[in-house]
C-alpha cells in the first residue's frame, strides 16, 4: 500500500507534507501546558517566546534531516533515491513556506543560517556521542551476547542529541530552573515525532 503511495508522490510534496508535520508537532508540544511550565512560558517576553517556538521547529527539521541519513541505507534503491531527493528539499521547502507567509527575505536568510548551523552542530554531537557508547556501551561483553540492532542505536543517539541540545538551546534571557527535566520531557515529544517520521520513511 505503502510503495503504492510513494509511486503516485513526488520529493517536492513528500517534503511539504513532512516539514507540514514538523512543525504541527513543534506548535503541539510549544502549546503543552507542562512544557510552557518548565520554561516559565508567562514570565518570558514575545521576542523570548518566539525564539522557543522557532527553536522547536529547526530542532524538528534537523531531526528529519538525519532520521533520513540514518534510514535511506534500509529502504530498496527506488526509495533511496527518493528519499535523498526528500531530504536536499526539506529546508528549502521549509523556508518557501516561511516565505509564502510574508516572512522578509532577511529573516529568511537568518532561518537559512540558524538551519545550517544547527546541523552542524548536531552532526558533531552525535559523532561524538557515537564514539563514545562504540568504545564504552556497544562493545561490552553484555552486549556482544545480544547485540543491539543498528537501527536501535542510531534512534537511541538521536534521542539523547535532540533532547540535550533542544533543552540547552531554550533558556535565551532567563535560565531554565529544571534543564534535566525539561530535556526528559522534550526527549517524549522527540521519541513520538521520530517515530511518527521514520514510519513514513522506512514502511
Amino acid at each position: 500500500m505503502l510503495q503504492k503511495l510513494f509511486s503516485n508522490n513526488d520529493p517536492e510534496k513528500e517534503a511539504g507534507f513532512l516539514v507540514q508535520m514538523v512543525c504541527e508537532s513543534a506548535f503541539t508540544v510549544f502549546r503543552d501546558g507542562q512544557f510552557r511550565k518548565l520554561i516559565d512560558f508567562e514570565k518570558r517576553d514575545q521576542e523570548d517566546q518566539n525564539r522557543i517556538f522557532n527553536e522547536l521547529e529547526v530542532t524538528g527539521l534537523i531531526l528529519l534531516l538525519f532520521l533520513i541519513d540514518d534510514s535511506v541505507q534500509f529502504v530498496n534503491i527506488k526509495r533511496k533515491k527518493f528519499w535523498s531527493e526528500v531530504r536536499d528539499m526539506v529546508s528549502e521547502t521549509f523556508l518557501n513556506w516561511m516565505g509564502s507567509m510574508g516572512i522578509e527575505d532577511q529573516f529568511l536568510d537568518i532561518w537559512k543560517n540558524l538551519i545550517d548551523e544547527r546541523e552542524n552542530e548536531y552532526k558533531e554531537r552525535i559523532e561524538i556521542l557515537r564514539e563514545h557508547l562504540k568504545k564504552n556501551v556497544f562493545n561490552s561483553s553484555e552486549l556482544a551476547k545480544k547485540p543491539i540492532k543498528e537501527t536501535v542505536k542510531r534512534k537511541f543517539i538521536r534521542l539523547e542529541c535532540f533532547s540535550f541540545g533542544c533543552a540547552e538551546h531554550m533558556p535565551w534571557k532567563k535560565p531554565i530552573k529544571d534543564q534535566k527535566a525539561l530535556q526528559q520531557h522534550l526527549k517524549s515529544w522527540i521519541l513520538v515525532l521520530d517515530i511518527k517520521l521514520a514510519k513514513r520513511i522506512l514502511y
